[in-house]
């Protein structure tokens, strides 16, 4: 049995025994494809030819739920599936199905996020590929995607990934008034604001379209109510019967009214994050403030002395465990961004309520003790805290981070509030945000799509073109200049001239980065139609839309930039020994670069390159243009827009992230050698965090560095990830010197703040014998994943983090 943080049970409630059981079959999980929704969603299409597409998506959505099969984990207290087998994942082909079909023979053959396929499965998705040919989200987008993207993508500049492809996902349903009034009451919505004669078409498909989806579901928790009496029939066991009773006492009438006790609650939430999955293939579908929401119920059972606190934490164990069953699969091309089967559905603790109090609870300490039972990947675990956190919280999470699963990542409340009150939303709602996905940040049941995660933008590529006069040594592709000539050299006369050149060149490709976004998102608004996840978002149905169509309090979208720390070492190397010291020309470190620093001389500018300050040591010049460089593209943003500016949200805007998943890895890739001392192909860095391996002066200059960054205006969420080594969480002493290491981020401004606490000597010997490490978590980027799930390069990667301890 996995050994507690710091929990001592009382009771005899729990069977700790089933949670280690349940714990062992997520983690030896196999992922596969599952043909079972595209199959039930191309039989209910063919049958609503002409209607409109939001009411052909209601009611391919409660279709399949009749239909699709349905099963019971025999070690879960929470039943609810997503496709026909456990860690299997659905195809959706009204979002793209050409790049299913051309992969068919290669989902088992890939070197990470591996998945295996059968005959029948192939057989089955090939049948229905002539239907949705031609007739995709993804064929909508490529039919109105301009020369000009298409060229930047052929840099390596751009990389419009799922946004092109797939559902959106990224938000977080009001939980709590969905607990408090059930589904039933949202149908009953839907269905009396059909009576208004001054509806709009659109919004009377809209409610139509909701109706349906609810009466979908409900009927969904009715077909488990019949399997649980199914299987407390065929059940010898007698503990183990009755609870499959009492489980289909709670699904026979669930969501017919609000949630009745602690154990429906969490069903619930569980049941509603599976339903988002089976709408739309999207990501980061998350449950926001878990502990702030569900502690009234928890509260009440406790009281009445229906629920002890052993079984809230069997409970909530039980859930995170059962996140380990869903799954998604991307194409291969865009696994490389977004590797290790990550769904990134966050789950927040701690933190300041609405009304500027602490909220940490009973609740906050449980689901951190749930994690550490847990140790999976999923959920993507996060905790808020503040000047005022309790010393016994920190210290709860500083014990669940030293365990080395990577989690909770860490949220200062200061910054992210500042930030939101910044877009226009009131403190009120600022202070009750929550991670989405990854580090993005929005308010949970009032924001729309895509907090973050548009556009991918290569900034390492944007400088190494601009350096090139425009042109791109790999794709021979030239879009802009910085003089007239052919040349594949830039001049420069001074350092002020490659800082107005570069501001020249990210508004550029940020032009057209903000295009694709357009495209996309016009093609999803469509595409992409959800009325049950829209109805789950304040405003949706007071509005009669969906969110991507306005249907939200706050619309903030972001995109996703790679490679700020690499430009600003590239600028400060540039400064230093070009222009200010003169010990280089332009001319001679461009060719070293292009040489990828070969030869006598290449070697000798590399380590005169390497031996310029560099982001993340406490250097104020160069933190302070990399600090610019955040500047550059933050001062563009207020020039752009949302389609959905003016048409329903209150607050409609674009605004920074750092959140870029493993893209830095694949875009890294595409970037030959950089000014900084970087090779050609390597991993550019991650989020805000140093360059692997720059940052040689121990964790505390790590922090001042990226203090000097405009963090309260990345507003979007901030990613800083770094690696400390097992020895330095070891023993009481330790511990209180990270927790005093989280003090100390805080008063800085340290936006967020995630951990790996493990040895490169771990990881290489997972490498060799990845069989014996299949419950080896990481921290990735923005979320975790199985280590011997992902492909080498991002493997060296995380590798290549330098690996702190307490000088």
């Amino acid at each position: 049995m996995k050994s507690f943080l710091f929990y001592k049970p009382e009771t005899n409630d729990a069977d700790w025994q089933r949670l280690d059981r349940l714990r062992f079959k997520m983690e030896q999980r196999q992922a596969s494809i599952c043909s079972e929704r595209a199959l039930l969603y191309t039989e209910s299409f063919q049958t609503t030819e002409g209607q409109p597409y939001i009411l052909r998506k209601a009611i391919a959505f409660a279709h399949t739920l009749s239909k699709m099969t349905i099963y019971l984990e025999p070690d879960s207290l929470i039943f609810g599936n997503q496709a026909s087998r456990n860690f299997a994942a659905p195809i959706f082909p009204e979002y793209s199905i050409d790049w299913v079909i051309n992969e068919l023979d290669e989902f088992d053959q890939r070197t990470g996020d591996r998945f295996e396929i059968d005959e029948t499965v192939k057989a089955d998705l090939r049948s229905i590929h002539a239907y949705w040919h031609g007739h995709t989200h993804e064929d909508e987008v490529n039919a109105n995607t301009t020369e000009s993207i298409r060229l930047a993508e052929r840099q390596g500049i751009l990389h419009r990934g799922g946004i092109s492809m797939s559902g959106d996902g990224h938000i977080v349903p009001d939980y709590p008034t969905v607990l408090r009034k059930g589904l039933r009451a949202i149908a009953k919505e839907a269905a009396a604001k059909l009576q208004d004669s001054s509806l709009t078409e659109s919004q009377k498909q809209f409610y139509e379209a909701v109706q349906i989806s609810m009466e979908g579901v409900l009927h969904f928790f009715k077909r488990y109510a019949v399997l649980l009496e199914e299987a407390a029939a065929s059940c010898s066991d007698l503990k183990r019967k009755q609870e499959l009773l009492d489980l289909r006492d709670m699904a026979a009438t669930m969501m017919e009214q609000p949630a009745r006790s602690f154990h429906e609650g969490v069903e619930v939430c569980y049941m509603i994050h599976v339903l988002q999955m089976i709408e739309s293939n999207g990501h980061s579908f998350c449950y926001g403030r878990f502990d702030q929401y569900m502690y009234e119920l928890y509260r009440h059972d406790i009281d009445a002395g229906i629920l002890s606190q052993d079984k809230a934490l069997e409970l909530i164990t039980d859930l995170f465990l059962m996140n380990s069953s869903n799954n998604k699969v991307r194409p291969y091309g865009h696994t490389r961004f977004s590797q290790g089967y990550p769904l990134y559905s966050n789950l927040v603790v701690g933190g300041l309520t609405p009304d500027g109090t602490d909220g940490t609870n009973e609740l906050s300490y449980l689901c951190i003790e749930a994690m550490n039972l847990c140790s999976l990947a999923e959920p993507n675990f996060s905790a808020r805290y503040h000047k005022d956190s309790p010393a016994e919280f920190l210290e709860a999470c500083t014990k669940l981070i030293r365990t080395g699963c990577g989690m909770p990542s860490m949220f200062n409340d200061e910054p992210a509030i500042e930030g939101l009150v910044g877009l226009g939303i009131p403190l009120e709602d600022a202070r009750d945000y929550c991670p989405i996905g990854c580090v993005e940040t929005g308010v949970p049941g009032k924001y729309g799509h895509r907090a973050t995660g548009m556009t991918y933008v290569n900034w390492g590529k944007v400088l190494e073109v601009m350096l090139y006069n425009g042109y791109d040594p790999k794709s021979g592709i030239r879009m802009i200049s910085v003089t007239d000539t052919d040349e594949h050299e830039s001049h420069f006369d001074s350092y002020e001239d490659i800082w107005n050149t570069w501001e020249r060149f990210l508004k550029f490709y940020t032009d057209i980065s903000v295009e694709c976004d357009a495209i996309c998102d016009a093609s999803l608004a469509i595409y992409d139609a959800d009325p049950f996840a829209s109805a789950l978002i304040q405003d949706s149905m007071k509005l009669g839309k969906t969110l991507k169509n306005g249907g939200c309090r706050y619309d903030v979208i972001s995109q996703s930039n790679i490679g700020p720390s690499v430009v600003g070492n590239s600028l400060m190397v540039l400064k230093q020994l070009v222009f200010d010291q003169r010990k280089l020309t332009f001319h001679e470190l461009l060719a070293a670069m292009a040489s990828n620093w070969e030869g006598e001389r290449g070697k000798e500018i590399r380590k005169l390159v390497r031996s310029v300050p560099k982001f993340g040591n406490d250097q104020e010049e160069v933190d302070q243009i990399t600090a610019a460089v955040f500047d550059s593209y933050l001062k563009l943003l207020p020039g752009y827009s949302t389609l959905r500016k003016n048409n329903g949200p209150a607050v409609s805007c674009y605004t920074m992230s750092t959140s870029n998943i493993t893209s830095y890895v694949p875009n890294g890739l595409a970037v030959g050698a950089t000014p900084d001392g970087r090779d050609a192909g390597t991993p550019l860095n991650e989020g805000c965090s140093p360059v692997q391996g720059t940052d040689v002066c121990g964790p505390t200059a790590v922090i001042n560095s990226v203090s000097r960054l405009p963090n309260a205006q990345v507003a979007a969420g901030q990613l800083l990830n770094m690696r400390f080594s097992p020895a330095s969480l070891e023993g009481e002493e330790n511990l209180q010197k990270f927790v005093s290491f989280l003090r100390v981020s805080q008063k800085l401004g340290i936006y967020h703040n995630q951990f790996n606490v493990i040895s490169s000597e771990t990881l290489r010997n997972a490498q060799h014998t990845p069989e014996r490490y299949k419950d080896l978590i990481v921290r990735v980027a923005g979320y975790c994943a199985q280590f011997v799930s992902l492909m080498p390069e991002a493997q060296e990667a995380i590798i290549a983090r330098t690996e702190n301890h307490w000088g």
